[in-house]
């Protein structure tokens, strides 16, 4: 899981930390990255900053992923990483499934985009759930749609949800994914549940069932980086 951009560090831990547990009650293994540990706090409105720092950033977390080969208690599956990243942090897991994406299962991001730069790693992008508000004012719905028709021209499975009304940040975290879990262990339990209409993504874009898997067991394991807490379901 990784964090936005913040003007100080460990800045929304709290929130970070519950969104952890909520994932952890469903049986996944969850771990928060503070990946602010090798550099300076870079706030929202440094771009410039964000710049520089952008590679130290990226090759911390793929250091993580790393050390997940040197798992020696086997409480996680080295192939089957998601990464779940809000702002900023979903800017970093795109962009690591556009640089590497054997390394990674599956994307969640939380109103970010893919820098231009990278765009060309879209065809290679494991399977994205893109979740962002069209009232955004820090980071427009206009990435979330350019994503969209990256990953569609390169035809790599993904979906996308808008969400009307929505500024940045006010979507609600992991508990969409919580809720969405535990409605389907619910149904694979008793088949005779019919399964609710609001469940359809009544979403402006798309009007599909709400059908990615993703796979969840995430984990970044210290490697150079500093993981400021995990859970374990």
């Amino acid at each position: 899981m990784l964090h936005g951009a913040s003007p100080r560090k460990e800045a929304g831990n709290d929130e970070f930390e519950k969104m952890c547990g909520q994932l952890a009650e469903q049986g996944y293994y969850t771990e928060f990255i503070e990946y602010y540990s090798q550099t300076p706090v870079v706030g929202a409105n440094d771009p410039s900053g964000i710049r520089k720092n952008f590679p130290v950033w990226l090759a911390e977390i793929h250091s993580g992923i790393d050390e997940l080969g040197k798992n020696r208690q086997g409480a996680v599956d080295p192939h089957r990483i998601a990464l779940l990243g809000f702002s900023l942090g979903a800017y970093l897991s795109l962009s690591s499934g556009a640089v590497d994406p054997g390394q990674i299962a599956a994307i969640v991001e939380y109103y970010g985009g893919l820098p231009p730069t990278l765009s060309g790693g879209a065809k290679t992008m494991p399977p994205t759930l893109i979740l962002h508000g069209d009232k955004d004012v820090l980071v427009s719905v206009a990435e979330a749609h350019s994503l969209d028709e990256l990953l569609t021209a390169a035809n790599r499975p993904h979906e996308m949800h808008i969400y009307e009304g929505a500024n940045h940040a006010s979507t609600s975290g992991a508990s969409v994914l919580v809720q969405r879990r535990r409605r389907a262990r619910r149904v694979e339990s008793h088949p005779e549940i019919p399964r609710d209409k609001s469940e359809k993504c009544g979403f402006k874009k798309r009007r599909r069932r709400c059908s990615i898997k993703v796979a969840f067991q995430a984990s970044l394991v210290s490697a150079g980086c500093y993981c400021a807490f995990d859970c374990f379901g």
